[in-house]
């Protein structure tokens, strides 16, 4: 988390990892923001609906893990990361 600007950037570049690289050009003044990759293209309307689906989704399994309180050990971001992406388009 705190290679990150916000918590926004985090869990977004942390569960679509294919968005880190360009989240830290950002940060070091030699990319584009995420919004610019939509309006250009380079990033689909599609594919930021999915994005955008695929948040909503991870924050509900959040909001459940922690109501059961599972312990860390037994549900790590991995296995989170892995529940939130099987979501099918």
């Amino acid at each position: 988390m705190n290679r990150y600007e916000s918590m926004v950037d985090f869990v977004f570049c942390e569960i679509f990892v294919q968005f880190r690289k360009d989240c830290f050009k950002f940060y070091e003044g030699k990319g584009e923001p995420f919004r610019k990759l939509i309006e250009s293209g380079v990033v689909s309307q599609a594919d930021l609906e999915w994005c955008e689906i695929v948040l909503a989704h991870g924050l509900e399994l959040a909001r459940r893990a922690f109501v059961v309180k599972r312990d860390r050990r037994d549900y790590s971001w991995d296995v989170f990361r892995k529940e939130v992406l099987s979501l099918r388009r």
